[in-house]
């Protein structure tokens, strides 16, 4: 009975011992002394990472799973990447209760910032499907692709491995769609002025006039505009104009314009022509 007991005690130690390893890497070295992992694509048998965008403009979210086929497992470490200028972290859950577990939200891998996720089981424990969900909040204003990247340094089973040394990538588009091309651009004769309209972008934050003077060249940025029609008063009797006209979106001090719209052109004729 002696000798069992103290079979039983050094697993127990054993185990304490390896808790603490696992969990106190999470904090610690997990990105300092694990060996760099091999670059493999986004589903990785048996582990597979979905990430998705739902929502539009300003309202974006991105949920981000990480999901296991059968196994067993009694400990695991992961490390979960991405870009906090693109995303922010509202809220992460782990997907099985462990015996003990830890989310260290706090880290960072040079330029890289994210969460480590380490578990520990008393006993194998049979996974199948979700192993950790993140939820994010888009805050890029602008259109981009961002990526988000999982390592897993390791999920075992006891002393055997069942996946380690692992990336896996998602990239997903965020932001605003781009600006696009208005369309519909129509000229029109005024008392003293042209008017123009167009079919504008929803996306858009506002609209840039163009005009050139007596040929479809060189053109110059007459004025910015929130509305999808305008007077141009600033016009020469007898005189043929060209115009094109873009959408724009603000990001900052930044300003993203679309190509601009085929051109339009006419010669004015103010008082439609009643005085010469």
């Amino acid at each position: 009975m002696h000798q069992q007991k103290t079979y039983q005690e050094e697993r127990m130690m054993i185990k304490n011992m390896k808790r603490a390893f696992v969990l106190g890497l999470t904090a610690l070295a997990l990105f300092v002394a694990a060996p760099a992992p091999k670059a493999l694509a986004a589903d990785n048998a048996p582990a597979h990472t979905t990430v998705t965008v739902s929502g539009t403009g300003k309202n974006q979210k991105v949920t981000y799973k990480l999901s296991l086929d059968k196994v067993k497992a009694t400990d695991g470490r992961i490390a979960v990447e991405y870009d906090p200028e693109v995303l922010t972290l509202v809220s992460e859950s782990e997907g099985f209760h462990f015996s003990e577990f830890d989310i260290n939200r706090n880290y960072s891998n040079g330029d890289s910032t994210g969460i480590a996720y380490a578990f520990v089981n008393d006993r194998p424990k049979s996974v199948s499907g979700r192993v950790l969900t993140m939820n994010f909040k888009v805050s890029a204003a602008k259109n981009l692709n961002t990526t988000v990247k999982t390592t897993i340094f390791g999920i075992n089973n006891e002393d055997q491995s069942v996946i380690s040394d692992v990336t896996l990538e998602d990239t997903v588009n965020v932001g605003r769609p781009l600006p696009k091309t208005p369309t519909r651009l129509r000229l029109g004769q005024g008392l003293i002025s042209f008017n123009l309209s167009w079919k504008g972008d929803p996306n858009a934050d506002g609209y840039i006039l163009y005009r050139s003077e007596g040929t479809d060249d060189n053109y110059k940025e007459l004025w910015e505009t929130t509305l999808t029609f305008n007077l141009d008063l600033y016009v020469k009797n007898n005189t043929k104009y060209y115009y094109k006209v873009a959408s724009y979106q603000k990001v900052g001090n930044e300003r993203i314009v679309s190509e601009p719209s085929e051109p339009v052109s006419g010669t004015i004729r103010k008082f439609f022509g009643w005085f010469g």
